[in-house]
């Protein structure tokens, strides 16, 4: 951990796992998209992706994420919304 660590919020931590506690406070739909389709960490990505609640972010993700699980889930919440 560096000394930066401790001035930026949580979910910019190094450290993943201090990461994915920090996607928990997070409310934000538009930091949690960018977590989403950026953060280097597999699981990182899936729990931020899974607190999205704007469903008008999902078409995005579904065209720019490279996890294949996400870009799954992301259209299968589409495909729920329409029904």
């Amino acid at each position: 951990m560096g000394l930066l660590d401790k001035l930026k919020p949580d979910y910019r931590h190094s450290n993943p796992e201090v990461r994915l506690k920090g996607i928990n406070k997070l409310h934000d739909d538009a930091i949690l998209l960018d977590l989403c389709l950026n953060d280097k960490d597999k699981e990182v990505r899936l729990a931020a992706f899974r607190k999205i609640s704007f469903s008008g972010y999902f078409p995005l993700i579904v065209s720019r994420s490279h996890d294949i699980e996400i870009r799954k889930e992301a259209s299968e919440r589409i495909a729920n919304e329409d029904d």
